[in-house]
């Protein structure tokens, strides 16, 4: 058999489950596109069936003129100690104005002790 001609290569997110059908958004250039998908497009892919799920999107095209949806996991990013102290600082530098004394406390410490944990990380 030959080999199909990739089309319409795009990142999406599903967004509503309901019934036998997923609504999704997909993104190409800078462009949202709503669609409804088949449930059993991603039980057949492997993709796990939630709201917010990511995921990629291609058709295949086959010489014989059949077209195939597919859709493949994406896996959330593991995020790394660095990932969890830029958005510690980064909340305290948007909230400190609002928090109180207690809350700006406890945001300080959770950033002295990623910043322990991330210094004994660099050193070994």
């Amino acid at each position: 058999m030959n080999s199909p001609e990739i089309l319409d290569e795009m990142k999406g997110v599903i967004r509503e489950i309901v019934g036998d059908t997923v609504f999704v958004s997909l993104f190409c250039d800078d462009e949202e596109f709503c669609l409804d998908i088949p449930k059993a497009i991603f039980e057949n892919n492997k993709v796990p069936l939630r709201e917010n799920a990511c995921f990629n999107f291609h058709v295949e095209k086959y010489p014989d003129g059949l077209e195939v949806i597919v859709v493949t996991y994406i896996p959330p990013k593991s995020l790394t100690l660095e990932d969890y102290l830029k958005i510690e600082q980064d909340t305290k530098e948007l909230l400190e104005w609002e928090m109180s004394d207690e809350e700006k406390l406890r945001t300080n410490r959770r950033i002295a002790s990623l910043r322990s944990k991330i210094a004994k990380k660099n050193s070994s």
